[in-house]
């Protein structure tokens, strides 16, 4: 029989030794830490006086949404593809399915552009460089990418074709300001609404309007894509949760305050301007529902 003999947390290199899984007391809580790609479970069997221990490796990005997930019913025979005795697991994602909420925590500085065959590297600093994390994922303008080095204040994403041909990234200039956004916390707050970072389309800022007091943007786009807003529904513009005002076939207004005017890239944006847009997730479903 296998007996679990050791939990690894690769990244910090810090060994776990948890006698029980059974009460997940025992297990390190992760979610204090700021980045886990990848644990180990460590198994031992005795055969005569020899030890084997062969060991599992699993990644937090096949973890399904939820911020605790505990597998009281999957023996451990079904991962290692053998017979052993039943182990019970318990994870807890840093992460819920790689999700955001439209709440921008800062501004983000292009530093430099690499092009590399038909992929565009992106070097960015903020205020918040030192706290990322290879393999973490960033909301840039709405688009959610990886980051792939990080190097002092500074820090690299990667861009591919499609993504440059669908969002506005490709716009993008040395010395240009993006919003950004982490991924949210499984213990955060949905404080905007539920934001995927898959840009759906682009519009276009066709007015804006100083009303004293805030701003009102009206954004176009091709309604043919399918995409649709309501009066007072959500809408994502280059990665910030706004509330729609006006809502037309083919356009639609918001109104922005001046904190979100002076803390987003909503401050440099001038008429004919290309805008990141994802729509919202519930109404796209019963967008999709109503046409079959």
């Amino acid at each position: 029989m296998f007996k679990l003999k050791e939990i690894k947390y690769i990244p910090a290199g810090k060994l776990f030794n948890c006698t029980s899984l059974i009460d997940d007391s025992n297990f390190p809580d992760f979610t204090t830490q700021p980045s886990i790609p990848t644990i180990e479970l460590v198994f031992e069997k005795k055969r005569g006086r020899k030890h084997l221990i062969p060991t599992v490796s699993i990644s937090w990005r096949n973890c399904r949404a939820y911020s605790k997930i505990i597998c009281r019913a999957l023996p451990i025979s079904n991962l290692l593809g053998i017979h052993c005795e039943t182990v019970f697991m318990c994870f807890r994602p840093l992460y819920i399915c790689i999700m955001f909420t439209g709440i921008i925590e800062g501004l983000s500085k292009v530093e430099a552009i690499e092009k590399e065959n038909t992929n565009v590297h992106f070097t960015f600093s903020c205020a918040f460089t030192h706290e990322l994390k290879i393999d973490q994922s960033v909301a840039h303008n709405g688009v959610c990418l990886t980051v792939v080095k990080i190097n002092g204040h500074q820090y690299t994403v990667t861009a591919i074709d499609e993504t440059l041909q669908k969002t506005n990234l490709g716009n993008l200039k040395v010395g240009d300001e993006v919003n950004l956004e982490r991924c949210m916390p499984a213990n955060g707050r949905f404080d905007g609404h539920i934001v995927q970072g898959h840009v759906d389309q682009t519009g276009i800022v066709t007015s804006i309007i100083d009303n004293k007091g805030s701003w009102t943007y009206t954004i176009e786009y091709n309604n043919k894509l399918g995409n649709v807003t309501v009066e007072k529904g959500s809408i994502t513009i280059n990665g910030t949760s706004l509330t729609v005002v006006d809502s037309k076939d083919d356009a639609f207004s918001v109104c922005i305050i001046p904190y979100t005017f002076e803390n987003t890239v909503f401050k440099h944006l001038k008429v004919n301007d290309v805008v990141n847009l994802e729509f919202d997730i519930v109404g796209k479903y019963v967008a999709r529902l109503l046409k079959k």
